[in-house]
């Protein structure tokens, strides 16, 4: 081979070895932005989870929040309740006891007069 050839074939086989290296760090270069993209991407749906978790959790906690008010309410409304039936209880037995008893004839009862509208 003559000086020409040889200078030819190395231009040739350092021309291939450019080329090669260039596509290698484009093909590195995309595959780098790919990784930061997905990586991004899921670091975007990991938060967009917790967002989603949080506000769950709030909701149930608001949903048990409540729930816990009516029952308290439920218990009071059931407490008046039962006093107030203990005190007509307690009222309808006096009744009862007091329904033939005698007046004695001297005394005075009042009557309520209803007025007319």
């Amino acid at each position: 081979m003559d000086e020409i050839q040889q200078n030819q074939y190395n231009y040739a086989v350092q021309k291939e070895i450019s080329e090669w290296n260039a596509e290698l760090k484009r093909s590195q270069h995309a595959e780098q932005q790919k990784m930061e993209v997905e990586e991004h991407l899921e670091q975007t749906n990991f938060i967009a989870e917790y967002r989603l978790e949080e506000q769950q959790r709030q909701d149930l906690e608001q949903k048990q929040d409540r729930a816990e008010a009516e029952y308290r309410e439920m218990q009071l409304a059931f407490q008046q309740a039962s006093k107030e039936r203990e005190m007509a209880l307690e009222a309808l037995e006096h009744v009862r006891g007091r329904q033939h008893s005698q007046i004695p004839r001297h005394q005075h009862i009042p009557v309520l007069k209803q007025s007319r509208k």
